[in-house]
């Protein structure tokens, strides 16, 4: 549905931002950078995964015998 819903709005926004020179015709990409902002700041709040973070310990702790020499 966001796939449908986001282009068709952000389209629809530059037809009335260009044609009724709101802004001067700037208010699309005004609105797509407070998005863009509001999604930024979003993501500072998600906390990261308890279970990769367990398996990437795991995996990087799992290396093969002399693997460090061959990566040199």
């Amino acid at each position: 549905m966001a796939r449908v819903l986001g282009p068709s709005s952000i389209g629809a926004l530059f037809a009335i931002s260009m044609d009724g020179k709101v802004l001067g015709g700037r208010l699309w990409w005004i609105f797509m950078v407070i998005m863009s902002t509001v999604n930024f700041v979003t993501c500072l709040f998600v906390s990261p995964d308890r279970d990769s973070q367990a398996r990437s310990t795991t995996w990087e702790s799992q290396s093969e015998p002399g693997e460090e020499d061959q990566l040199v």
